[in-house]
């Protein structure tokens, strides 16, 4: 199992959602964190008109759901910018399963 699997597995847990919704959420997110990084990593300097982009892009996920839930959606994305486990750059790695 990736360790992306397992962090949605945790989302879903956590915030008493369906796994695919939290699947949806989490992509959206890490889509969002990829581009932003990626943003200010760029050979030619810093693109803040990508991270603006990427922000379009998060905001149009949200907007799918209710107002309610976005407040959800923005607790699941505060918790992720904190939580240790979430590093953008290990979640393709595989993990034990086991408990």
């Amino acid at each position: 199992m990736k360790k992306s699997e397992a962090y949605i597995e945790k989302i879903s847990k956590n915030f008493k959602i369906s796994p695919a919704t939290a699947k949806v959420i989490y992509d959206a997110i890490n889509k969002y964190d990829w581009a932003c990084f990626i943003s200010y990593m760029a050979d030619d300097g810093d693109r803040p008109g990508e991270r603006a982009e990427a922000e379009k892009a998060l905001n149009r996920v949200k907007n799918q759901y209710s107002p309610e839930f976005q407040k959800v959606i923005n607790a699941i994305q505060e918790s992720m910018k904190t939580d240790s486990e979430y590093n953008i750059h290990e979640m393709d790695k595989e993990v034990s399963t086991d408990d």
